[in-house]
């Protein structure tokens, strides 16, 4: 049995993996370096799980990875997010799927 990390119902395994994909998304679609990729995931995940001010908690799990690191990335336009990803779609559910 999963231990269940609070009331989203994901356990730590699983957020891992999500922050996992949000780093590689930086890296491979936006040109972040590791490092820098690294400290944007980790920074907003810490901001989230403290519930710090403007914080959604659990709900960005509910978000594509892909999404919350253009939002990350600087890349607010919706319709520019959907052009990057149908440019790097197979890439992208490769890489959902190695981290699952």
């Amino acid at each position: 049995m999963k231990r269940v990390a609070n009331d989203s119902g994901l356990d730590r395994r699983s957020k891992d993996a999500y922050w996992v994909v949000v780093k590689k998304c930086l890296e491979k679609f936006h040109g972040v370096d590791a490092p820098a990729a690294l400290e944007k995931a980790a920074t907003l995940r810490s901001t989230i799980e403290a519930g710090g001010e403007g914080s959604s908690g659990d709900m960005i799990y509910h978000a594509e990875p892909f999404y919350v690191a253009c939002d990350l990335a600087g890349l607010h336009e919706v319709c520019e997010q959907e052009k990057v990803l149908r440019q790097h779609a197979e890439e992208y559910r490769s890489i959902v799927k190695l981290h699952r």
